[in-house]
This record gives C-alpha cells, structure tokens and sequence, in this order.
C-alpha cells in the first residue's frame, strides 16, 4: 500500500506542478512521497539479494528518467532518483565498509552531493533521510523529532525560513508508522520500477504539445 500512497502523491505533486499552479494544495499533498521512496531505499537495501544490481537499476531510472524531468521542470537539475541512488550507495558504504576508510567515503559522497546540492533535487537533504530511517525506524518519537530537525535544517537553507510546506512531509513519517496498518496492496513490480520516467515523460509530452 505504501507504494501506491508514493506514486499517487507523487503523481498529484507533479500535476500540480506542471498544470494546476493555482492549486498548491497539491504540491502540498506531494510532500508526502519523497519520505516514503526514502523509506523504501532502506528496506530495498535491506532485502535485496543482489546490492549491485540493486544500485545499478537506481542509477539506470535516474539516468532514464532525466530528460522526462528537465521537460516538466526546465531545470538545470538533477532529478530525485539520483539522490535515492546515492542514498543507498551510502547505505551500502556504512554497512560493508570499516574504519576510516568508511568514513572518509562516506564524508566525500556526502560533501560533494552538499556542494552541489544546487543542482541536485533534495540534495543532502534526502542522504539525511534515508539514514533517518535506517538508523531510528524503530523509534518512532527520536524518528518524528529527527525529522523536524532534518526539515528546519532544509528549509532554513532552501528559504531562509525555519517552517515550510515541507514540514508536510511528516505525513509520510506517521503512513510509515503506522503502515502495518494498512491493507496490503501490492504494485506490480515492472510498473512500480517504470512509473517515475513515465509518468514524467507523458507529462512532458503533453507540455510540449500544448502549452508551448
């Protein structure tokens, strides 16, 4: 279920974006998915049999998915997949790595995504995230109170401000709290691993038909 609740706010978030800007509730209502793919990379990681390639098709959906994004966004921007990548590479470095050498990579992949967080959607904000969920999902008042710490941190540096509609995001950290109480409904694996590249190549697609 938790799949579906990501691609449809996701969705929403997107629509609003490039159709309905008079309507930020919706952007509001996408607040909630990038939480939740976050979520997801730790659990990936977590039950894949083989990392490597686990990685590789992350970092396949992104390179794919680029050109769909800059045509809905027109952004000199990397998209959101590839933070997810490098979120799981880091993963991977904490977890089969020891020592120093750990730490020195891990402080690199993270000061480069930081210097160019310009250019890079969420940026080191979703490192921080995925690593939220991977060291506190289990702790659900230190993962709440972390969370909004890690949200005052990003829109301080985004706006200037302390408080945003990011802080909806939180509504993704409660569905995943509480999924255990949802009902399950699976998303057919081949449609879940195409859903960002085309959902944003039809978007773009119909932007470029009809509105340029």
């Amino acid at each position: 279920m938790l799949e579906w609740i990501a691609m449809l706010t996701m969705l929403i978030d997107h629509l609003g974006y490039a159709f309905f800007s008079d309507y930020p509730i919706l952007r509001v209502i996408g607040r909630i998915s990038f939480p939740l793919y976050c979520y997801f990379i730790v659990i990936g990681i977590k039950r894949t049999s083989n990392r490597k390639r686990y990685i590789k098709r992350l970092f396949f959906i992104a390179v794919l998915s680029q050109v769909p994004y800059n045509l809905v966004f027109q952004e000199i921007q990397l998209n959101v997949v590839f933070v997810l990548f490098f979120g799981a590479v880091c993963i991977v470095i904490y977890e089969e790595f020891q020592g120093l050498l750990k730490w020195i990579l891990l402080i690199s992949v993270s000061s480069t995504i930081l210097f160019y967080s310009d250019y890079m959607s969420y940026g080191i904000y979703g490192i921080l995230l995925c690593f939220l969920y991977y060291f506190l999902k289990e702790k659900p008042i230190t993962l709440i109170v972390s969370h909004v710490l890690i949200n005052i941190f990003y829109n301080y540096i985004e706006t200037g401000l302390f408080v945003s509609g990011q802080m909806l995001s939180l509504i993704g950290t409660f569905i995943i709290m509480y999924s255990h109480k949802l009902p399950e409904i699976s998303v057919p694996r081949n449609f879940y691993k195409a859903f960002y590249p085309v959902h944003l190549l039809v978007i773009g697609i119909v932007l470029f038909l009809f509105y340029t």
